[in-house]
């Protein structure tokens, strides 16, 4: 028994550290209520599928009215450059995203010194093309690694990923998320949930499509 638990977890340790569940933190609100409308339902799912190669899933698993509309990454200070480019985005239905992002910086991100060096944003009318509740978005994207590891800038605070959340709840008012980064007591937890996540994904797209 002892031998088969090693062997399993030598065979999902390395697959763990591949993939990473992260939420998000409103930054100053502009509703009481919409930070944990924010916090509760607004994940990425993101997936080291290559070397320099990253697969990020913004979902909004609801049930509160609200939309993502522009999303943004941070990595002012990291050296040598991330180099960090979005290759294809991949729509889903009710979701159409383009290249480029306006404004170019998070909303009230300068509060937090967030500078974005990248964006993208859904098509106009943004509350019919975001990302509604139920509703998610697959950002495929390239970096520079090595040196660089993306879950790794992300578990550090050197990268950060930007939403800018609009119609949300009875007020309809907009608010800016900024991801949270993992305690180190829970980044093993989270990352096996990434794993569960991309398994069962997987095996829709298998079975289901």
């Amino acid at each position: 028994m002892k031998k088969l638990l090693i062997a399993v977890l030598a065979a999902i340790i390395p697959m763990m550290a591949s993939a990473e569940l992260f939420g998000f933190s409103a930054i100053p609100s502009n509703a009481p209520l919409n930070p944990s409308i924010g916090e509760n339902q607004l994940f990425m799912d993101v997936t080291e599928t290559g070397l320099g190669e990253v697969s990020i899933v913004f979902t909004n698993t609801g049930p509160e009215p609200s939309t993502i509309a522009e999303i943004y990454f941070d990595a002012p200070d990291v050296e040598p450059p991330l180099n960090l480019a979005l290759v294809q985005i991949i729509n889903t239905p009710g979701v159409s995203y383009v290249y480029d992002a306006n404004p170019q910086n998070l909303p009230a991100g300068r509060m937090f010194l967030f500078c974005a060096d990248l964006g993208t944003e859904p098509e106009n009318p943004a509350p019919k093309n975001g990302i509604d509740p139920y509703e998610y978005l697959v950002l495929e994207m390239t970096y520079t690694d090595p040196p660089h590891n993306f879950i790794d800038l992300l578990q550090s605070g050197d990268l950060r990923i930007g939403l800018h959340v609009i119609s949300m709840g009875t007020s309809e008012d907009s608010e800016s998320f900024i991801n949270v980064i993992p305690e180190p007591s829970t980044a093993l937890l989270l990352g096996f949930s990434g794993l569960l996540i991309k398994v069962r994904r997987d095996y829709r797209k298998k079975f289901f499509l």
